[in-house]
């Protein structure tokens, strides 16, 4: 249920800290999203001062409809990839994408609370026999290169998971994750070392470039930065506003909890 809409005018009588205004930062972040929490937590560890402001409210966006999946395997095959953009630099993606898990179950390791980051393989059917020889010249592709990866035939489906295809792509070292609490939980781990600030229901509404760096105009005042970083999601950036986008839906649903998952072999992504 949607208790108001429009613009809240009691939000905007709380104005933040005068001295947060005054300092200058070495990086603002634009966006209090997934990629602007993962981008602070980056630059914290070398030692910057980082700032970041968000419109709404920490993971209120698109990542409060994040499904949680985290796999290195992406919409485009390796095999097609390499097509693409050619072997060397499309199996150098593919490996950056599965270090990339293992760098976010280390930093869901130093949250102060737990976002759930459990481990899990992944299951990649074939909806007909047609898709049967893709998924194939896709598992060679994977293997070859050393990817985690098995094929399954029907029979092993049907022997392992509550339901039977005309075959799969199997995928170790993938993950879920609450993505709400880890974005919440790298802010408060990031509040916690005094290097971040953090400014919500603050909007910039125009930037301005200058030879030592950027100036982000907010209603509440001029924010200061060696550095700028755009991580707004789905928003259009100040920058951008010209560019335009062209938006698609996709769709996350959630059950009731599932009393008895034991057939569900290893509770595998799907």
């Amino acid at each position: 249920m949607e208790l108001h809409n429009g613009q809240l005018f009691w939000p905007t009588t709380l104005k933040n800290r005068k001295e947060d205004f005054d300092k200058k930062y070495d990086a603002v972040i634009i966006g209090g999203g997934m990629s602007g929490a993962l981008c602070a937590y980056s630059l914290v560890q070398e030692g910057l001062n980082v700032a970041i402001i968000e419109k709404r409210t920490l993971a209120a966006g698109s990542s409060s409809a994040n499904t949680g999946l985290l796999q290195f395997s992406n919409d485009v095959m390796l095999h097609d990839l390499m097509e693409q953009m050619g072997e060397e630099k499309a199996v150098r993606f593919y490996s950056l994408c599965l270090e990339a898990v293992e760098n976010l179950e280390q930093v869901a390791k130093n949250l102060p609370d737990s976002p759930e980051f459990i481990r899990r393989k992944s299951i990649y059917y074939a909806s007909t026999s047609r898709h049967v020889p893709k998924l194939k010249k896709e598992f060679q592709t994977l293997h070859e290169h050393g990817f985690p990866v098995e094929y399954w035939s029907r029979k092993e489906m049907k022997d392992r998971l509550p339901f039977s295809k005309p075959g799969a792509l199997i995928t170790h070292g993938d993950a879920e994750v609450n993505p709400y609490k880890f974005v919440n939980g790298i802010f408060d781990y990031l509040k916690e070392g005094k290097q971040t600030t953090i400014f919500e229901n603050l909007e910039a509404t125009g930037i301005e470039e200058h030879s030592t760096g950027v100036n982000i105009q907010t209603p509440d005042g001029i924010i200061q930065a060696t550095h700028l970083i755009h991580a707004t999601g789905y928003e259009t950036p100040p920058l951008n506003k010209k560019i335009g986008s062209d938006i698609n839906r996709s769709y996350a649903i959630a059950t009731e909890p599932i009393g008895d998952l034991s057939q569900w072999d290893d509770r595998a992504l799907i």
